[in-house]
């Protein structure tokens, strides 16, 4: 009985899960063959899902997605500080002064969970990352930054927990190419994603640190890769460390001689 109900709660987050990549809704067919669970099992537990409120389903089209009340017990995972609340409206500033994409992500294990996203309206810039959807840390600016705080151990972990899979011609697949590049991430004093996951779009990421100084979540500047010379980065890199400083303050980071204001030096 006790592995019976394992397995249940095991397919019910398997069907949530896949729900999650589907934000515009999705049919019971596709989760079937997404989630390998049979057909009239995925019905009951859909049934379950939209009578207790954390799925609805479209009655014109027969398709099924998630409801805001699962971010209610997502969110309770955030923080108590409340690191979206406290730093929107500089990442929106930050926004409006590159005019470029930007974003917020906290650390999830070997994945990111993106928090924020904002692409400036003088932009025309396309990227398939959404609040609340995740990506692996290796192939990401954001995962990158963070990643540069940690251990060899820690990053090894991180590595032997994730998919890897080669996205672009760029994707770092190789452990050793990844622990180089993260050495150059910690010289720079910021990442880089260089068409590592998107070809096209390319970012500069750096870290947000607590009073503790202990790195809790990245921010980044996206923008087309032809875009991304020198002079971009010459006019986004101070931005970049300035918001990241900010929001920083925000939740007691002092700099000092241990830990100084740029945030790898």
């Amino acid at each position: 009985m006790e592995q019976t109900n394992v397995r249940l709660v095991d397919r019910v987050l398997d069907v949530m899960e896949t729900l999650a990549r589907f934000p515009n809704g999705v049919t019971i067919a596709t989760l079937t063959a997404e989630t390998g669970i049979h057909k009239s099992t995925v019905y009951r537990l859909l049934t379950t899902l939209v009578n207790r409120g954390y799925v609805i389903k479209d009655q014109e089209d027969s398709t099924y997605r998630m409801t805001l009340r699962t971010y209610r017990i997502g969110s309770s995972a955030v923080p108590s500080f409340d690191l979206l609340d406290l730093s929107k409206n500089t990442l929106r500033e930050l926004c409006q002064v590159s005019r470029e994409a930007v974003h917020l992500a906290i650390p999830d294990g070997a994945t990111i969970v993106y928090l924020f996203k904002e692409v400036s309206s003088e932009n025309v810039l396309r990227i398939s990352s959404r609040t609340g959807s995740y990506n692996y840390m290796y192939y990401t600016g954001l995962g990158k930054a963070l990643m540069a705080c940690m251990s060899s151990e820690e990053v090894k972990t991180i590595w032997e927990n994730s998919e890897i899979q080669k996205f672009t011609p760029n994707t770092i697949t190789d452990f050793p190419a990844l622990l180089k590049e993260l050495e150059v991430t910690r010289k720079r004093g910021y990442a880089v994603d260089n068409e590592e996951h998107e070809m096209g779009i390319g970012c500069i990421a750096d870290v947000v640190r607590d009073a503790d100084n202990k790195a809790v979540a990245a921010i980044s500047i996206s923008t087309l890769t032809v875009r991304m010379d020198e002079n971009f980065l010459i006019r986004t890199i101070p931005l970049l460390h300035k918001t990241a400083q900010t929001i920083s303050a925000m939740l007691g980071y002092v700099p000092s001689e241990e830990h100084p204001q740029l945030i790898y030096q």
